[in-house]
């Protein structure tokens, strides 16, 4: 196993994790998500643009207490989460599952402001063409997600920041096989990112 020297402010060798092809990846904790993204966009190793979700998925309304964990193809484990009533609507969130088979949660509020069903036997659902802005990052962190639990996003991955206040990642490829750019003028983009940051 290789160890990478890391001189990063507020990272930590924290978690290992065997992937699939019996390969160790260190992820290193980060403490404090919003300062990592803002230290990593003013010092420009970190460049923020907007995307839009162009993939379809399937979903399906889950129920309280449901379990699922996100396992990426390549066996990585990405997160565990529950379902839980949301908080706005009262509804369970929903069970979503991507082109690579990996499912994650969306609560109710969340997935009626994002999705729009496109064949109702297929469960199968389009994006409503919500941007994000996202940044792909060069370490391989471990956070604490906005359900309260461990994720782990590898190199190449990309951290979510469209909602301040809830900050999550996707890995690289499966965020490449979800998004494309939107092509919005970087300099806007990174004075809304800033702004959000306080930068």
């Amino acid at each position: 196993m290789r160890f990478r020297n890391i001189v990063k402010k507020l990272l930590t060798i924290d978690y290992i994790e065997l992937l699939g092809d019996n390969m160790n990846k260190v992820f290193n904790s980060v403490s404090d998500l919003k300062e990592y993204l803002a230290d990593g966009i003013k010092n420009g190793d970190m460049v923020p643009a907007e995307y839009i979700k162009t993939a379809q998925i399937t979903a399906r309304r889950g129920y309280i207490g449901e379990k699922v964990s996100t396992i990426m193809a390549n066996g990585m484990h990405e997160t565990d989460n529950a379902v839980t009533a949301d908080p706005q609507t009262g509804k369970p969130g929903w069970i979503v599952k991507s082109i690579g088979g990996e499912e994650y949660i969306v609560p109710d509020s969340t997935f009626c402001r994002k999705y729009e069903l496109v064949d109702e036997k297929k469960m199968l659902y389009k994006s409503k063409g919500n941007p994000i802005i996202a940044v792909q990052i060069d370490d391989d962190i471990s956070f604490i997600a906005p359900w309260g639990e461990m994720m782990n996003i590898a190199a190449g991955g990309y951290i979510v920041l469209s909602e301040c206040e809830n900050i999550y990642g996707i890995q690289g490829k499966e965020f490449a096989e979800l998004y494309s750019g939107t092509g919005k003028n970087a300099a806007q983009v990174l004075d809304t990112v800033k702004r959000w940051l306080n930068i």
